[in-house]
């Protein structure tokens, strides 16, 4: 009776295992991670430039008009991918409790957010930012 040949040696398979996990699972992790990041950076830069743009046109002497136009501005300088997607728009609401007559300018932008590694998908994001309306003396 023959001997059975010896078991083939697997020395390097851990090697070519890792390289294969790599590919197919810990990159495209990677790659979602990142790109959550990006979009939660984006959504912050347009969030703050709402509120920037709420705070300038609630002074005295501006408009809610201007306001928008400041928070586009400013979302425009900093996310220039997003620049002809984005709209903004100023305008007053009453914000009074009670029949407070206090007035808040409020600057709404609202748009896609491109996706950064997948260039076929977007994200809609809509925020608006609120500041109280300053009286001229």
């Amino acid at each position: 009776m023959k001997a059975d040949p010896p078991a083939a040696d697997d020395n390097g398979a851990a090697v070519v295992e890792f390289v294969l996990v790599g590919a197919f699972v810990l990159i495209p992790l990677f790659l979602a991670i990142v790109q959550l990041a990006l979009v939660l950076h984006a959504r912050n830069i347009i969030v703050a430039s709402a509120a920037v743009g709420a705070r300038k046109g609630a002074s005295a002497d501006s408009t809610a008009a201007a306001g928008a136009a400041e928070a586009c501005s400013r979302i425009h300088a900093s996310l220039p991918t997003v620049k002809k997607s984005m709209t903004c728009s100023g305008g007053y609401v009453s914000g009074g409790a009670d029949g407070d007559p206090v007035q808040l300018v409020e600057v709404r932008v609202q748009g896609p957010v491109p996706m950064f590694f997948l260039p076929w998908g977007q994200v809609h994001i809509s925020v608006k930012g609120h500041a109280v309306r300053e009286l001229a003396p």
